[in-house]
């Protein structure tokens, strides 16, 4: 069933390929989500850059997330995946987007959980990025990146274990603030006192987190 799938899935970007002009950048992103399963890195590079540029908008899109479920038939979830992966290399390991390193690269599943961790703030910068440096130096898969981080932050854990419950409580309520937050500003004419009271939450949760 998933390989019959996946072959309607390129059939259909096929098709829309015969209907876009070839050279243009519409046409990249549609020939790099043919290409997805075994170059996800430009992929995810094509994604950012029409995030980035609002290139949709052009092409008859209204939002991305249309975009990419329309036309690329990808999840949204998987597109913005891979727009925060790329971005994630783009910034903190921009050597393995030369050609000859990207086979080097750790699987996606290993750079998202390290830029969703990043992103959340769970560990010092410092550390953040003696962490990465070793993900990406020994090449670890899931299971591998998952228990390394585990261990990492035991102790960390193990110090604050009186207050273990509310600290992971004010992370959690902080993380979904954060998501909420991205989710609002996509929403176009929001009234922008809904932004400055998701703020005020986030720094009264910063200041109990303190």
């Amino acid at each position: 069933m998933e390989a019959a799938a996946r072959s309607k899935t390129i059939a259909a970007i096929e098709d829309r390929l015969a209907q876009i002009e070839p050279g243009t950048p519409r046409a990249h992103v549609l020939e790099a989500a043919r290409a997805f399963k075994n170059n996800w890195v430009e992929l995810g590079q094509r994604l950012a850059e029409v995030l980035d540029r609002k290139l949709y908008e052009k092409w008859g899109y209204d939002s991305f997330d249309r975009y990419v479920t329309a036309e690329l038939h990808l999840k949204r979830e998987t597109a913005y995946k891979l727009v925060r992966t790329f971005s994630f290399v783009r910034a903190q390991k921009p050597e393995y987007l030369e050609p000859e390193r990207r086979e080097q690269l750790p699987p996606i599943t290993v750079v998202d959980f390290i830029s969703k961790k990043q992103e959340r703030d769970e560990l010092p910068p410092d550390q953040l990025s003696t962490f990465t440096e070793q993900a990406f130096e020994n090449s670890w898969g899931p299971r591998t990146v998952s228990a390394k981080w585990r261990d990492l932050v035991s102790d960390d854990r193990q110090e604050i274990e009186g207050d273990d419950k509310s600290v992971r409580a004010v992370r959690r309520a902080r993380e979904l603030a954060e998501r909420l937050n991205k989710a609002l500003i996509e929403i176009p004419g929001l009234d922008a006192r809904a932004l400055d009271a998701l703020n005020d939450i986030l720094q009264t949760l910063d200041g109990t987190a303190a």
